[in-house]
C-alpha cells in the first residue's frame, strides 16, 4: 500500500531572506519512518538511538528518534546550533516544542535556527503540568486494565532500543525531563507516595514497572474531563467584512465538514476586551481555530488572547493566517505550524484535512446536523 507523503525542498525566498521551505510529493511505502530507510543512527538533538529517515535532499537530515517523541528533520549546517545554543534544559524545551508541532498535524517538523533560539529562551514547562504528562502517558490507552501498566528501563544500551528503553526515552520526552535521578523519577516517587501509581522493581532494581492505582485512573479521567467531548469549535479571528468569505465559506465550513459545530462571538457582542461570554465558550469548546489575518490598523489583540486561554486549558489550537500576513504575525504565534491560506475554498480545504488529522472525526460527522 501506498500514499503521498510530503517531504521537502528548499530554495532562498526573495522577500524574507529566509529559507523558506517547498513541499514536494512523493510516493513512498506506508511505515512509520515515512520510507524504506531503517537505519539506526544518532538524534541530533539528543545523542540517544534513533533511525534515519530520508528526506529526499542532501542538504536535511531525518531522523524518527524516541527521545524527540517522534520524527524531525534539520539542515545539515543547523546540527551544530542545537550543541552551541541549547543545554539539557533548551533540548527538553526544544522536545516539548516538536511534540506540540505533531500535535498540531506536523508529522516531521523542521528544526531550523529560529525554532533552536525560541527554544533557547522559552520557559520551563511547570512542574504540576509534567506530573500530569506522567499520569496521562501511564493512562494510555483509555483501555488499559489497573494490572497493566509500562515497564522502564532507565539504563538503555547500544544503540538498538527494545520497548522497555523507548518507553522510557518517550516518556522523559513528554514530561519535558532530562534524567533519571533527581527529575523523571522525582516525579514518578510523588506519584507513588500519593498514591497514584504502583511501582514494582525487576531485574535487581536496573528496570521498573510502573501502573495506575485506581486513584491514579480517577486523576487521568479528571483530566480528560477538562478536555471535554464536546461538538463545539471555537473560532478567534478578527472581525471585519473583508474576512467573512473566508469565515462563512472557509472556516465555518471546514469545522462543519469535519463533524463539529462552530462558534464565533461576534463583533456586536465583542467589547474592547475578554468577556465572560468568551471564556465560557472556550472552556466549552473542544479545540480552538485561530486566524490570525489582519487588517491595515495590525492584529486583534483578542486572538493572541484566546488562542493562550485555549492553550493555557489544554485545548487544541489550531493557527491559520492569509498568506499575505504571516510576516506580520507575532514571533511568539509565527513558530506554531500554520495553515496559510490564499482564499476561502483554500482555506476550507487545508482546515478540514489539519481539523481531522488532529482531533478526528467529529460527533456530528455524516449526520447532517452541523
Amino acid at each position: 500500500m501506498y500514499k503521498p507523503v510530503v517531504v521537502y525542498d528548499i530554495e532562498r525566498s526573495t522577500r524574507t531572506n529566509h529559507f523558506t521551505r517547498i513541499v514536494v510529493e512523493s510516493l513512498v511505502a506506508t511505515n512509520p519512518t515515512m520510507t524504506a530507510m531503517n537505519r539506526d543512527t544518532i538524534c541530533s538533538i539528543w545523542q540517544t538511538p534513533a533511525h534515519e529517515i530520508s528526506t529526499k535532499h542532501h542538504l536535511f537530515f531525518g531522523f524518527d528518534s524516541p527521545r524527540a517523541h517522534g520524527q524531525y528533520m534539520i539542515r545539515s549546517d543547523q546540527r551544530s546550533s542545537i550543541t552551541e545554543l541549547l543545554n539539557d534544559s533548551g533540548k527538553a524545551r526544544l522536545t516539548t516544542w516538536l511534540i506540540n508541532q505533531r500535535e498540531q498535524g506536523e508529522r516531521c517538523p523542521d528544526v531550523t535556527r529560529e525554532v533552536i533560539e525560541a527554544a533557547q529562551n522559552a520557559q520551563d514547562m511547570s512542574v504540576p503540568k509534567r506530573i500530569n504528562r506522567v499520569l496521562q502517558f501511564l493512562g494510555a490507552p483509555r483501555g488499559r486494565r489497573p494490572t497493566e501498566g509500562v515497564t522502564l528501563d532507565p539504563n538503555p544500551e547500544g544503540t538498538t532500543l527494545d520497548g522497555k528503553g523507548t518507553a522510557y526515552y518517550e516518556l522523559l520526552a513528554r514530561s519535558e525531563s532530562i534524567t533519571w535521578e533527581g527529575d523523571l523519577k522525582a516525579l514518578l516517587d510523588h506519584l507513588e507516595k500519593n498514591g497514584l501509581v504502583n511501582r514494582i522493581d525487576l531485574h535487581g532494581g536496573l528496570q521498573f514497572h510502573y501502573a495506575l492505582e485506581l486513584s491514579g485512573f480517577e486523576r487521568v479521567e479528571e483530566l480528560r474531563e477538562a478536555h471535554p467531548d464536546s461538538d463545539q469549535a471555537f473560532v478567534a479571528m478578527w472581525f471585519d467584512d473583508e474576512l467573512e468569505p473566508a469565515y462563512v465559506d472557509g472556516i465555518s465550513r471546514a469545522i462543519e465538514g469535519a463533524g463539529y459545530r462552530p462558534l464565533r462571538v461576534d463583533k456586536q457582542q465583542f467589547a474592547d476586551k475578554i468577556d465572560d461570554r468568551i471564556i465560557s465558550e472556550i472552556r466549552r469548546s473542544r479545540f480552538l481555530v485561530a486566524d490570525f489575518s489582519q487588517g491595515k490598523d495590525g492584529a486583534r489583540g483578542g486572538v493572541y488572547y484566546e488562542a493562550g486561554f485555549a492553550h493555557g486549558l489544554g485545548r487544541k489550537v489550531i493557527f491559520t493566517c492569509r498568506k499575505e500576513d504571516i510576516d506580520h504575525v507575532h514571533f511568539d504565534t509565527r513558530q506554531y505550524n500554520h495553515i496559510l491560506w490564499e482564499n476561502a475554498e483554500d482555506l476550507r480545504k487545508q482546515l478540514e484535512e489539519r481539523i481531522t488529522a488532529v482531533m478526528g472525526d467529529g460527533p456530528l460527522k455524516g449526520r447532517g446536523e452541523t
